[in-house]
């Protein structure tokens, strides 16, 4: 918690991992790597930095590193190629995703070789796996093959916990592109934006525990408009915007339930378009701008 690790290049021979000191007057070289490959991906799991080394053309390795010379570690090497989307779960295990020979899957990994396994097997090698959530217990991302479409799925971290939420049977259920979508999760349920292609954009909410989704309340009239609203969420409580005939485009909010769902304030009032765009997030606040 005290180091900085970080990667640099000795001499065009080497990558070397190296961590600052605690006093962060210096550094020490945790591990030197063979300059044919590369270091990337590091991301944070408990006490530990977990890494990829590029060791071939086809082949990476999975590290995990503690900031000491000793604690650094192989995990395991792979005949994958990891995507630049991963999530760290409260069971201190991690997720990422990553394409084979096969195709793509979601994987985890708690920073063991035994621990390290995907927990989806999907069966079409195009399938496609973007955005991904993270309640207390639960992670949430969207997939789409031949056989299932565009659906959420949720997993507990295991194969035999991994599903499919939703069962839209609907092309494009969460916009056209990856960059359309929004998938946001708080303490128990996660919230994403979907249409049927009958009815408008609505916000859904999916539970951590019973494992399936429901609608919460309608965003816009129109089956498109995935691209003028945004979702956010603080703790449980969700906020995004909301095209409302009486009100026009609001800023809203709600506990994933239809009562628990309002209006925050008429910031421009009768039908206009008194939005808001965000500005930051922290622990307990939403700071966002609106015309009035």
């Amino acid at each position: 918690d005290d180091r900085l690790v970080f990667s640099s290049t000795a001499d065009y021979s080497s990558f070397d991992l190296l961590a600052t000191n605690a006093a962060g007057t210096g550094y020490e070289l945790l591990h030197s790597f063979e300059m044919s490959g590369g270091l990337f991906g590091m991301s944070q799991l408990g006490s530990e930095i977990l890494f990829w080394n590029r060791s071939g053309e086809s082949s990476v390795e999975l590290w995990a590193t503690d900031g000491t010379p000793a604690g650094t570690r192989l995990i395991q090497p792979m005949s994958i190629e990891p995507q630049q989307l991963s999530i760290a779960l409260a069971d201190r295990s991690m997720l990422f995703v990553a394409r084979d020979t096969d195709g793509i899957e979601l994987w985890r990994t708690d920073s063991s070789s035994a621990g390290t396994f995907p927990v989806t097997h999907l069966p079409d090698p195009a399938a496609h796996i973007w955005r991904i959530a993270a309640t207390a217990t639960h992670a949430f991302f969207f997939v789409e093959d031949v056989t299932f479409g565009q659906e959420l799925w949720s997993t507990d971290g295991s194969a035999a916990g991994t599903r499919p939420v939703t069962d839209f049977g609907f092309h494009e259920p969460f916009g056209d592109n990856e960059y359309s979508s929004h998938l946001v999760a708080g303490d128990s349920r996660a919230f994403f934006f979907a249409t049927d292609g009958i009815a408008g954009v609505q916000v859904w909410s999916a539970s951590s525990s019973s494992g399936s989704a429901s609608s919460v309340v309608e965003v816009c009239p129109e089956t498109y408009c995935f691209y003028e609203t945004w979702l956010e969420i603080i703790g449980s409580q969700l906020f995004f915007l909301r095209e409302d005939p009486n009100l026009g485009m609001e800023v809203w909010t709600s506990d994933g339930t239809a009562a628990g769902t309002w209006a925050l304030r008429d910031a421009c009032p009768g039908t206009c378009w008194g939005g808001g765009t965000v500005l930051a997030t922290a622990v307990d606040k939403l700071v966002y701008a609106a015309r009035g």
